[in-house]
Parts: structure tokens; sequence; C-alpha cells
């Protein structure tokens, strides 16, 4: 990436994470954002930015901006965020231009767990059988303005899981209309099965509401 000057900026023992770029159609110009970290590689201290026009430079760039540690208070809990520790495995989903030349995020907790169980069969020595466990949970939503500045966040909290990948209806569904973010899930929350959806406006106020509710496993 290069700065406003067109000089190239290097930066070593930064992880990017799951970064996205989009085509800004009211300005004409790409915008990427990513995770960044100096950490881990799903680490999220931050979020850079950097929109350009298409063959030509300079290239205008946000930078990076560290979450606040009221933000990270807010996801990790108090004592964690006391202890210095940084949010990680959230990745970006989805990244929407605004008509006014911002941007918004919609990002989601993804991590891979593993179970470890020990059998016996016929009364034979041990067997240790492992299980891997897929699972997406809260969703942040970040809004920013034209210069890269964070005008508010949310964050939806759900909890879904699954045994050996088998999640046809995990992760979110995202649809948005002229003044509102929409967001579709299956929510397992409460060991029962809840489609629920969410919707933001420009304000980041926000509209929940269950469309369905199931009895049945993996509906």
């Amino acid at each position: 990436a290069t700065d406003m000057s067109g000089k190239l900026i290097q930066e070593k023992n930064i992880y990017l994470n799951s970064p996205d770029i989009i085509y800004d159609v009211a300005s004409g110009e790409f915008i990427m954002s990513a995770f960044y970290s100096y950490k881990s590689s799903n680490g999220n201290q931050g979020i850079t930015s950097l929109r350009f026009t298409p063959f030509s430079l300079p290239i205008s760039i946000a930078g990076n901006r560290p979450f606040s540690r009221d933000l990270v208070k807010q996801v990790l809990g108090a004592k964690l965020e006391a202890d210095g520790k940084e949010i990680n495995n959230y990745f970006i989903r989805r990244l929407i231009p605004k008509s006014n030349g911002g941007y918004l995020i919609v990002a989601e907790n993804f991590h891979k767990s593993s179970k470890f169980e020990t059998i016996f069969v016929n009364g034979t020595a041990p067997q240790v059988t492992q299980s891997d466990i897929y699972n997406f949970d809260d969703v942040l939503l970040f809004n920013f303005d034209s210069t890269g500045e964070m005008v508010w966040y949310k964050q939806i909290h759900k909890k879904q899981s699954s045994v050996a990948n088998i999640s046809y209806y995990h992760s979110i569904g995202i649809f948005i209309t002229d003044n509102k973010i929409n967001i579709i899930y299956n929510d397992d929350n409460q060991n029962d099965n809840r489609i629920m959806y969410v919707s933001i406006d420009g304000k980041g106020n926000e509209t929940l509401k269950m469309l369905l509710r199931s009895n049945s496993a993996f509906t």
C-alpha cells in the first residue's frame, strides 16, 4: 500500500485477518478493510482500511484504528480487558459501502474446538475419540464515516455449534435495504432452535424478532 504521497508503506510483524474489498459506486473508489493484530493471525486488535481509485494514485489510508478499551470490555468482559487480552476469532462476513462515503463491516466470531471422549468397547482397553466442534457465535457491526472514523458499533449475541461441521443453517444471512442492515440467523443459545431476525438502521437502532421456534434439533 502507499500513503498520500505515493510512497511505499511496509510494516513488519503485522497480521491481517479476513480482508475484504468492495467497489463504491457513489465515489468511484475501492474500499479495502481487514482486522489487524501484532499478536495472532486470528487477532482483532483493530481495523485497517484504505481507499483508492482504479489505476491511479495516491491511495487514501485510514490507517490502523485500534479498538477502544470500552469495546474490548464489552466483547470480552471486564476481567479479560483488564488483563490486556485481545479480541480474536472475528472474521469479516460483509463490507458494505454507504452513500455518504462511509462503510459498514459485519463480522462474525468463528472458532473450531475439539472434544475428546474415552470409550470402552466390549471391555477392551480404552479408546480415545476426537470430535471437531465448529462454533459460530456473536456478530459485531461497525459503522465508519468517510474518513475511517468509527461512528458506532453493535454486538449481537448468538451461539451456534455443530460436530463435524454439519452446519447447513449456521453463520448468518445478510441483506441490505435502502436504510437498514438485515440479518437472519439460527440461534441455539437456549438449547432450542430459534430463527432470529435483527435489523439495524443508520443510527444503530436495533430491532430483534423471533421468526420461528422449534423443539427439534438441527431445524
